[in-house]
Protein backbone atom coordinates (compact mmCIF):
# COMPACT_ATOMS: atom_id res chain seq x y z
CA UNK A 1 0.00 0.00 0.00
CA UNK A 2 1.17 3.51 -1.02
CA UNK A 3 -0.43 6.52 1.09
CA UNK A 4 -0.47 9.19 -1.86
CA UNK A 5 2.80 12.29 -1.27
CA UNK A 6 4.16 14.25 -2.24
CA UNK A 7 8.15 14.53 -2.27
CA UNK A 8 11.55 15.74 -3.53
CA UNK A 9 14.72 14.21 -4.48
CA UNK A 10 18.04 15.21 -3.17
CA UNK A 11 20.35 12.81 -4.77
CA UNK A 12 23.78 14.21 -3.17
CA UNK A 13 22.80 13.53 0.57
CA UNK A 14 25.15 10.23 1.42
CA UNK A 15 27.87 12.44 -0.56
CA UNK A 16 27.13 15.06 1.17
CA UNK A 17 27.09 13.42 4.79
CA UNK A 18 30.65 11.67 3.65
CA UNK A 19 32.26 15.35 3.51
CA UNK A 20 34.25 16.51 6.40
CA UNK A 21 33.71 20.24 5.18
CA UNK A 22 31.90 21.83 2.29
CA UNK A 23 33.61 24.20 0.30
CA UNK A 24 31.22 26.92 2.32
CA UNK A 25 32.58 25.91 5.29
CA UNK A 26 29.86 23.68 6.34
CA UNK A 27 29.52 20.09 7.47
CA UNK A 28 28.63 18.00 4.98
CA UNK A 29 25.97 16.46 7.71
CA UNK A 30 25.39 19.62 8.82
CA UNK A 31 23.98 20.43 4.77
CA UNK A 32 22.15 17.37 5.48
CA UNK A 33 20.41 18.08 8.46
CA UNK A 34 19.51 21.53 6.91
CA UNK A 35 17.86 19.91 3.80
CA UNK A 36 16.19 17.00 6.53
CA UNK A 37 15.14 20.03 9.11
CA UNK A 38 12.91 21.55 5.76
CA UNK A 39 11.73 18.70 4.98
CA UNK A 40 9.91 17.52 7.90
CA UNK A 41 9.16 21.19 8.56
CA UNK A 42 7.22 20.58 5.79
CA UNK A 43 6.11 17.26 6.33
CA UNK A 44 4.75 18.62 9.12
CA UNK A 45 2.67 20.84 7.08
CA UNK A 46 4.47 24.14 8.13
CA UNK A 47 5.03 24.78 4.41
CA UNK A 48 4.95 21.74 2.66
CA UNK A 49 3.85 18.36 3.76
CA UNK A 50 6.84 16.84 2.59
CA UNK A 51 6.92 12.66 3.61
CA UNK A 52 9.15 11.26 0.96
CA UNK A 53 12.98 12.19 -0.51
CA UNK A 54 14.95 9.94 -3.09
CA UNK A 55 18.57 10.09 -2.80
CA UNK A 56 21.42 7.50 -4.04
CA UNK A 57 22.42 4.51 -2.13
CA UNK A 58 25.31 4.63 -4.23
CA UNK A 59 28.62 6.36 -4.69
CA UNK A 60 32.41 5.91 -5.74
CA UNK A 61 32.91 4.31 -2.65
CA UNK A 62 29.55 2.38 -2.60
CA UNK A 63 31.32 -0.28 -3.63
CA UNK A 64 34.91 1.13 -3.50
CA UNK A 65 35.89 -1.67 -5.98
CA UNK A 66 34.63 -5.64 -6.17
CA UNK A 67 33.70 -6.72 -2.67
CA UNK A 68 34.82 -3.72 -0.91
CA UNK A 69 33.15 -0.84 0.67
CA UNK A 70 34.04 2.28 1.87
CA UNK A 71 33.20 2.23 5.54
CA UNK A 72 33.08 6.45 6.11
CA UNK A 73 30.62 6.38 2.59
CA UNK A 74 28.46 3.07 4.16
CA UNK A 75 28.64 5.25 7.85
CA UNK A 76 27.15 8.27 5.73
CA UNK A 77 24.28 6.48 4.22
CA UNK A 78 23.67 4.97 7.92
CA UNK A 79 23.48 8.87 8.78
CA UNK A 80 21.26 9.88 5.82
CA UNK A 81 18.68 6.88 7.18
CA UNK A 82 18.72 7.75 10.93
CA UNK A 83 18.41 11.68 10.35
CA UNK A 84 15.23 11.05 7.98
CA UNK A 85 13.84 8.20 10.57
CA UNK A 86 14.21 10.89 13.25
CA UNK A 87 12.31 13.41 11.24
CA UNK A 88 9.29 10.97 10.57
CA UNK A 89 10.04 11.19 6.60
CA UNK A 90 10.73 8.18 4.46
CA UNK A 91 13.39 7.53 1.56
CA UNK A 92 13.80 5.61 -1.55
CA UNK A 93 16.92 4.95 -2.29
CA UNK A 94 18.56 4.38 -5.49
CA UNK A 95 20.99 1.51 -5.74
CA UNK A 96 22.29 2.14 -8.83
CA UNK A 97 22.43 4.59 -12.17
CA UNK A 98 22.92 4.33 -15.89
CA UNK A 99 24.52 7.79 -16.15
CA UNK A 100 28.27 7.68 -16.48
CA UNK A 101 29.25 10.51 -14.63
CA UNK A 102 28.57 8.90 -11.54
CA UNK A 103 29.01 5.82 -11.21
CA UNK A 104 27.68 4.24 -14.27
CA UNK A 105 27.91 0.69 -16.26
CA UNK A 106 31.26 1.36 -17.17
CA UNK A 107 32.28 1.13 -13.05
CA UNK A 108 30.57 -2.38 -12.56
CA UNK A 109 32.10 -4.02 -16.03
CA UNK A 110 35.41 -2.52 -14.80
CA UNK A 111 34.59 -3.96 -10.96
CA UNK A 112 33.34 -7.51 -12.58
CA UNK A 113 35.58 -7.60 -15.60
CA UNK A 114 38.56 -6.07 -14.73
CA UNK A 115 38.46 -3.38 -17.36
CA UNK A 116 35.42 -1.57 -19.69
CA UNK A 117 37.57 -0.81 -22.43
CA UNK A 118 35.64 -1.21 -25.61
CA UNK A 119 32.37 -2.18 -23.97
CA UNK A 120 28.98 -0.68 -23.82
CA UNK A 121 25.63 -0.57 -21.56
CA UNK A 122 24.33 -3.68 -23.89
CA UNK A 123 27.66 -5.34 -22.23
CA UNK A 124 26.83 -4.02 -18.55
CA UNK A 125 23.45 -5.70 -19.05
CA UNK A 126 24.57 -8.61 -20.69
CA UNK A 127 27.46 -9.92 -18.25
CA UNK A 128 26.79 -12.70 -15.35
CA UNK A 129 29.91 -11.60 -13.65
CA UNK A 130 28.68 -8.07 -13.27
CA UNK A 131 25.02 -9.66 -12.65
CA UNK A 132 27.01 -11.82 -10.12
CA UNK A 133 28.42 -8.27 -8.65
CA UNK A 134 25.20 -6.20 -8.59
CA UNK A 135 23.03 -8.72 -6.73
CA UNK A 136 25.75 -9.10 -3.79
CA UNK A 137 25.51 -5.19 -3.99
CA UNK A 138 21.58 -5.57 -3.44
CA UNK A 139 22.33 -7.81 -0.45
CA UNK A 140 25.04 -5.64 1.35
CA UNK A 141 23.63 -2.33 0.75
CA UNK A 142 20.02 -3.51 2.18
CA UNK A 143 21.77 -6.14 4.85
CA UNK A 144 24.02 -3.42 6.86
CA UNK A 145 22.96 -2.91 10.23
CA UNK A 146 23.08 0.62 11.02
CA UNK A 147 26.34 1.94 12.84
CA UNK A 148 23.89 4.69 14.71
CA UNK A 149 20.82 2.86 15.25
CA UNK A 150 22.09 -0.78 14.87
CA UNK A 151 18.74 -1.42 12.81
CA UNK A 152 19.38 -3.65 9.93
CA UNK A 153 18.40 -1.37 6.63
CA UNK A 154 15.80 -4.23 4.92
CA UNK A 155 14.13 -3.39 7.95
CA UNK A 156 14.23 -0.11 8.92
CA UNK A 157 10.69 1.56 8.85
CA UNK A 158 12.72 4.81 7.25
CA UNK A 159 13.14 3.16 3.68
CA UNK A 160 9.90 3.44 1.92
CA UNK A 161 11.88 1.63 -0.95
CA UNK A 162 14.46 0.91 -3.35
CA UNK A 163 14.82 1.63 -7.07
CA UNK A 164 16.89 -1.44 -8.36
CA UNK A 165 18.54 1.29 -10.96
CA UNK A 166 18.38 4.56 -11.71
CA UNK A 167 17.19 5.57 -15.86
CA UNK A 168 18.04 1.87 -16.93
CA UNK A 169 18.23 2.92 -20.77
CA UNK A 170 19.95 0.52 -23.34
CA UNK A 171 20.52 2.90 -26.06
CA UNK A 172 20.11 1.58 -29.81
CA UNK A 173 20.25 -1.70 -28.80
CA UNK A 174 19.35 -4.64 -30.42
CA UNK A 175 16.86 -7.00 -29.46
CA UNK A 176 19.55 -9.60 -28.10
CA UNK A 177 20.89 -6.76 -25.71
CA UNK A 178 17.66 -5.18 -25.19
CA UNK A 179 16.68 -8.95 -24.05
CA UNK A 180 19.70 -8.81 -22.11
CA UNK A 181 18.65 -5.41 -19.96
CA UNK A 182 15.05 -6.99 -19.55
CA UNK A 183 16.74 -10.32 -18.44
CA UNK A 184 18.49 -8.27 -15.77
CA UNK A 185 15.90 -6.28 -14.52
CA UNK A 186 14.06 -9.11 -13.45
CA UNK A 187 16.27 -10.83 -12.21
CA UNK A 188 17.96 -7.87 -10.51
CA UNK A 189 14.02 -7.05 -9.27
CA UNK A 190 13.86 -10.25 -8.02
CA UNK A 191 17.01 -10.42 -5.78
CA UNK A 192 15.42 -6.82 -4.32
CA UNK A 193 12.74 -8.63 -3.04
CA UNK A 194 14.46 -11.37 -1.47
CA UNK A 195 16.95 -9.25 0.08
CA UNK A 196 14.35 -6.51 1.46
CA UNK A 197 11.00 -8.27 1.25
CA UNK A 198 9.34 -5.57 3.51
CA UNK A 199 10.51 -2.47 1.44
CA UNK A 200 9.08 -1.59 -1.97
CA UNK A 201 10.83 -2.07 -5.30
CA UNK A 202 10.81 0.96 -7.83
CA UNK A 203 11.30 0.22 -11.39
CA UNK A 204 13.42 3.92 -12.05
CA UNK A 205 11.96 3.75 -15.27
CA UNK A 206 11.57 6.88 -16.99
CA UNK A 207 8.56 5.50 -19.32
CA UNK A 208 9.46 5.11 -22.79
CA UNK A 209 7.61 3.24 -25.14
CA UNK A 210 9.06 1.05 -27.47
CA UNK A 211 9.12 -0.07 -30.78
CA UNK A 212 5.57 -0.68 -32.37
CA UNK A 213 3.85 0.28 -29.11
CA UNK A 214 0.31 1.11 -29.55
CA UNK A 215 1.61 4.51 -27.36
CA UNK A 216 5.32 4.94 -29.13
CA UNK A 217 3.36 8.51 -29.91
CA UNK A 218 3.06 9.79 -26.34
CA UNK A 219 7.20 9.35 -26.69
CA UNK A 220 8.71 12.47 -26.20
CA UNK A 221 10.19 12.35 -29.67
CA UNK A 222 10.65 9.47 -32.27
CA UNK A 223 14.23 8.99 -30.75
CA UNK A 224 12.32 7.97 -27.83
CA UNK A 225 11.68 4.22 -28.77
CA UNK A 226 15.39 4.20 -29.34
CA UNK A 227 16.36 4.10 -25.78
CA UNK A 228 15.65 0.30 -24.82
CA UNK A 229 12.83 0.98 -22.42
CA UNK A 230 9.46 -0.52 -22.89
CA UNK A 231 7.01 0.62 -20.87
CA UNK A 232 4.87 -0.63 -19.48
CA UNK A 233 6.53 -4.05 -19.79
CA UNK A 234 9.95 -2.94 -17.95
CA UNK A 235 7.64 -2.47 -14.60
CA UNK A 236 5.79 -6.05 -14.13
CA UNK A 237 8.53 -6.84 -11.89
CA UNK A 238 8.20 -3.95 -9.36
CA UNK A 239 5.61 -2.93 -6.79
CA UNK A 240 5.34 0.82 -7.79
CA UNK A 241 5.95 1.76 -11.64
CA UNK A 242 8.10 4.97 -11.93
CA UNK A 243 8.55 7.72 -15.00
CA UNK A 244 10.60 10.74 -15.06
CA UNK A 245 9.22 13.90 -16.94
CA UNK A 246 11.49 16.53 -18.11
CA UNK A 247 10.63 18.91 -20.83
CA UNK A 248 14.15 18.55 -21.99
CA UNK A 249 13.46 14.97 -23.47
CA UNK A 250 10.79 16.57 -26.37
CA UNK A 251 11.95 16.60 -29.27
CA UNK A 252 11.47 18.51 -32.75
CA UNK A 253 7.39 17.65 -33.61
CA UNK A 254 6.18 17.18 -37.11
CA UNK A 255 2.60 18.57 -35.91
CA UNK A 256 4.92 21.61 -35.38
CA UNK A 257 6.70 21.70 -38.46
CA UNK A 258 9.92 20.22 -36.53
CA UNK A 259 9.99 22.99 -34.19
CA UNK A 260 10.46 22.46 -30.41
CA UNK A 261 7.50 22.91 -28.95
CA UNK A 262 6.36 25.91 -26.27
CA UNK A 263 5.52 25.89 -22.81
CA UNK A 264 2.16 25.13 -23.85
CA UNK A 265 2.16 22.42 -25.36
CA UNK A 266 4.62 20.92 -22.95
CA UNK A 267 2.63 21.29 -20.17
CA UNK A 268 -0.77 19.74 -22.34
CA UNK A 269 2.06 17.02 -23.28
CA UNK A 270 2.42 16.39 -19.76
CA UNK A 271 -1.26 16.70 -18.55
CA UNK A 272 -1.80 13.66 -21.32
CA UNK A 273 0.90 11.45 -20.69
CA UNK A 274 0.15 11.63 -16.94
CA UNK A 275 -3.18 10.06 -17.22
CA UNK A 276 -2.11 7.53 -20.12
CA UNK A 277 0.50 5.85 -17.67
CA UNK A 278 -2.02 6.25 -14.48
CA UNK A 279 -4.40 4.34 -16.45
CA UNK A 280 -1.54 1.59 -18.39
CA UNK A 281 0.51 1.24 -14.92
CA UNK A 282 -1.96 -1.61 -13.04
CA UNK A 283 -0.11 -0.64 -9.90
CA UNK A 284 0.94 2.22 -7.53
CA UNK A 285 2.75 4.41 -10.10
CA UNK A 286 5.35 7.62 -8.81
CA UNK A 287 6.55 10.16 -10.88
CA UNK A 288 9.57 9.56 -9.61
CA UNK A 289 11.53 12.79 -11.27
CA UNK A 290 9.66 16.06 -12.54
CA UNK A 291 10.64 19.80 -13.04
CA UNK A 292 11.73 22.15 -15.94
CA UNK A 293 14.83 23.76 -16.09
CA UNK A 294 15.29 27.80 -15.90
CA UNK A 295 17.68 27.19 -18.77
CA UNK A 296 14.31 27.07 -20.57
CA UNK A 297 11.94 28.76 -18.62
CA UNK A 298 11.28 31.34 -15.90
CA UNK A 299 10.51 30.48 -12.27
CA UNK A 300 7.26 31.14 -13.16
CA UNK A 301 7.05 28.18 -15.26
CA UNK A 302 8.33 25.82 -12.45
CA UNK A 303 5.48 26.74 -10.44
CA UNK A 304 3.45 25.94 -13.10
CA UNK A 305 4.53 22.52 -14.13
CA UNK A 306 4.52 21.24 -9.90
CA UNK A 307 0.71 23.05 -10.01
CA UNK A 308 0.01 20.79 -12.56
CA UNK A 309 1.46 17.29 -11.09
CA UNK A 310 -0.07 18.45 -7.41
CA UNK A 311 -3.35 18.67 -9.23
CA UNK A 312 -2.86 15.50 -11.32
CA UNK A 313 -2.12 13.90 -8.32
CA UNK A 314 -5.02 14.83 -6.47
CA UNK A 315 -7.28 13.69 -8.73
CA UNK A 316 -6.09 10.61 -8.90
CA UNK A 317 -6.79 10.25 -4.83
CA UNK A 318 -10.03 11.25 -5.03
CA UNK A 319 -10.69 8.77 -7.78
CA UNK A 320 -8.91 5.70 -6.41
CA UNK A 321 -6.15 5.80 -9.39
CA UNK A 322 -3.07 4.59 -9.53
CA UNK A 323 -1.16 7.90 -9.56
CA UNK A 324 0.65 7.84 -5.67
CA UNK A 325 3.11 10.17 -5.64
CA UNK A 326 5.18 12.81 -7.44
CA UNK A 327 8.50 13.85 -6.52
CA UNK A 328 10.30 17.39 -7.71
CA UNK A 329 13.57 17.32 -9.19
CA UNK A 330 15.63 18.60 -6.83
CA UNK A 331 15.64 20.04 -3.79
CA UNK A 332 18.61 22.02 -2.73
CA UNK A 333 19.80 24.62 -0.22
CA UNK A 334 20.63 27.63 -1.63
CA UNK A 335 24.47 27.46 -1.33
CA UNK A 336 24.79 24.48 -3.59
CA UNK A 337 25.26 24.59 -7.25
CA UNK A 338 22.53 24.70 -9.21
CA UNK A 339 23.63 21.77 -12.16
CA UNK A 340 21.37 21.80 -15.08
CA UNK A 341 18.58 24.96 -13.46
CA UNK A 342 16.23 22.48 -11.77
CA UNK A 343 17.36 23.67 -8.32
CA UNK A 344 14.27 24.51 -6.18
CA UNK A 345 15.10 25.83 -2.53
CA UNK A 346 13.88 24.13 0.37
CA UNK A 347 14.32 26.72 3.31
CA UNK A 348 13.03 30.13 3.45
CA UNK A 349 10.28 32.37 4.51
CA UNK A 350 6.79 31.65 2.65
CA UNK A 351 3.17 32.77 2.23
CA UNK A 352 0.29 30.31 3.05
CA UNK A 353 -1.88 29.65 0.59
CA UNK A 354 -5.51 29.62 1.19
CA UNK A 355 -6.51 28.45 -2.37
CA UNK A 356 -5.03 26.12 -4.69
CA UNK A 357 -4.84 26.12 -8.61
CA UNK A 358 -2.61 27.37 -10.99
CA UNK A 359 -2.46 31.01 -9.20
CA UNK A 360 1.20 31.04 -8.90
CA UNK A 361 2.27 34.80 -9.33
CA UNK A 362 3.64 35.89 -5.65
CA UNK A 363 3.85 32.18 -4.34
CA UNK A 364 7.32 30.29 -4.28
CA UNK A 365 7.48 26.49 -5.14
CA UNK A 366 6.45 24.96 -1.93
CA UNK A 367 3.76 27.33 -1.59
CA UNK A 368 2.16 25.76 -4.29
CA UNK A 369 3.03 22.27 -3.22
CA UNK A 370 1.99 23.06 0.37
CA UNK A 371 -1.83 23.09 -0.69
CA UNK A 372 -1.35 20.07 -2.77
CA UNK A 373 -0.12 18.43 0.22
CA UNK A 374 -3.37 19.84 2.35
CA UNK A 375 -5.57 18.22 -0.58
CA UNK A 376 -3.96 15.41 -0.26
CA UNK A 377 -4.00 15.43 3.65
CA UNK A 378 -8.03 16.20 3.33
Amino acid sequence: MVSPFIGVNAYYLTAYAAFGTLPNGESGTGAVDRVLDAAQRLRLGVRLGLGVVRTWAFNTGLPLRSGLYDEEQQAALDYVIAAAGRRGLKLVLALGNFWHHYFGPEDWLAMAEGSAAGKNVADFYRSPSVAALYSKHIAIITGRASSISGVVRKDDPAILGWDVFNEPRCPGCDPAAAAARDSFLSSMAAALKAAAPGQLTFSGTEGYFGPGDAHVSYNPGAGGQCEGEKWPQDITHFDVATTHMYYRQLEQQEALGWHKPDFNFYVNYLHRKIALYDQLAGRPFVIEEFGISRRFFGEEEQKVVAAVVADALIAAKRAGRNLKGAMLWSATLPSMPDIGGYNCGVEGEGVDVAAYRLLVAGHDMVDILAEAARLLRS
